[in-house]
């Protein structure tokens, strides 16, 4: 009767590793959310183009061609 419900993990290990592993990172996300930081403030004005990274300056680039 529950011979669908046997777990062989000869074959399946790596599959079950994997699912196992998933579940923990989505419940992880789900959780705590994902670890953006959006409260940096990166620029000079509209006339720049500025880049963040994860630690120290942002990169800024000026645009000549825009008014």
């Amino acid at each position: 009767m529950w011979r669908w419900f046997c777990w062989h993990l000869e074959g399946n290990a790596l599959a079950v590793l994997l699912a196992i592993l998933f579940a923990a990172v989505f419940g992880w996300l789900a959780a705590f959310g994902i670890p953006v930081r959006t409260n940096v403030p990166n620029g000079f004005g509209p006339e720049w183009d500025c880049v963040s990274h994860g630690k120290g300056d942002p990169t800024c680039i000026k645009n000549v061609g825009k008014p």
